[in-house]
């Protein structure tokens, strides 16, 4: 189904997501979507009368995350703040949870994810993009959690829409050398070598120009 909702809106989408019907069909709990537009927050179940929140994935915005387990370490952000700037989004979407319910969700799973700012300044190649710090979270929750299903966006090369064609290049590039080291994880992790199927589809094509 081609959806034509304004995904700019925290509106869940009409028919069914892949995530309920996988979880319906086979009986499973977990599934999971890395997202880091606060567009797509709500892309994890849809208001479907016979699928719906009962069904949908658990959503994950990086950079709310990574804010919730630097915790008291705030002043440790100011080098990479932009990456944290949209503090109106929620780290951790799941239906149906009271405030006080979502907050002790979100640090629950930084804690078991064992999230560390110190780590992921170390290891990323760079502090400006977040497409590395939603691999980074991805790692973290495979390694932890080990889901059998899970999707992942990428939004740098969302800078496509600025006319900045280098930055896009420098955006494809990325996206690149980020889904290879995703690849490279995934065999090296005992639960997913060779049994992991990884596909890559594209954020937009080209336009009549």
């Amino acid at each position: 189904v081609y959806e034509t909702f304004n995904n700019f809106v925290a509106n869940p989408p009409p028919n069914p997501t892949v995530f309920e019907y996988y979880r319906r069909s086979l009986r499973r709990a977990d599934a999971w979507v890395i997202a880091p537009s606060n567009g797509f927050q709500r892309i994890g179940a849809s208001s479907h009368k016979q699928y719906g929140e009962a069904y949908g994935a658990t959503v994950i915005q990086p950079k709310q995350l990574l804010a919730v387990a630097a915790g008291s370490k705030t002043n440790s952000l100011l080098d990479y703040q932009h990456l944290l700037q949209d503090s109106y989004d929620t780290p951790v979407y799941r239906p149906g949870l009271t405030e006080r319910e979502s907050d002790f969700n979100q640090h629950l799973l930084a804690s078991i994810l064992k999230l560390s700012v110190d780590e992921f300044v170390r290891h990323a190649q760079t502090l400006g993009s977040p497409d590395e710090l939603s691999v980074f979270i991805a790692r973290a929750l495979m390694r932890n959690l080990a889901p059998s299903l899970l999707l992942m966006t990428l939004h740098d090369i969302d800078v496509a829409h600025a006319g900045a064609y280098s930055l896009y290049l420098d955006g494809i590039q990325r996206a690149d050398r980020l889904c290879a080291a995703l690849w490279s994880f995934i065999q090296s992790e005992p639960e997913y070598k060779n049994r992991t199927t990884l596909l890559i589809l594209p954020d937009f094509g080209r336009d009549a120009d």
